[in-house]
């Protein structure tokens, strides 16, 4: 004797339906369809939205690159600097040595050669 029992379009276990008509099959596989369509557009997007993103290999060797052209930029300015430096302590000195012979070299003109030798000012 078999479980399951034929009754019109249907087939019923123990009193219960199972299975489905036709046209329960078709909105059902229609909602199943329009679900699996929804989640499709949600991955093509999330795949657009990751094309148009950067990989993270090329932000990190153009962050370097930055940083290299920044390095260059702030050593040029330091050389500028040192040159401005220099030439004030040469006017310093020099006017220096015309108003005052005899006065030893001010203190400024020490920390300043220091400086640039990359020591701490005594």
């Amino acid at each position: 004797m078999s479980r399951f029992k034929p009754l019109g379009n249907f087939i019923y276990e123990n009193g219960d339906r199972i299975g489905c008509t036709v046209e329960e099959a078709n909105v059902e596989i229609a909602q199943k369809l329009n679900a699996y369509q929804m989640r499709i557009e949600r991955l093509k997007a999330e795949v657009a939205e990751l094309k148009n993103q950067p990989d993270p290999l090329t932000a990190y060797l153009y962050a370097a690159e930055l940083a290299k052209d920044e390095m260059k930029r702030l050593k040029a300015e330091v050389e500028l600097l040192r040159k401005a430096g220099d030439l004030l302590a040469f006017h310093y000195i020099s006017l220096g040595r015309k108003l005052f012979p005899t006065d030893p070299l001010p203190s400024s003109i020490d920390a300043w050669n220091a400086a640039k030798e990359g020591k701490p000012n005594a």
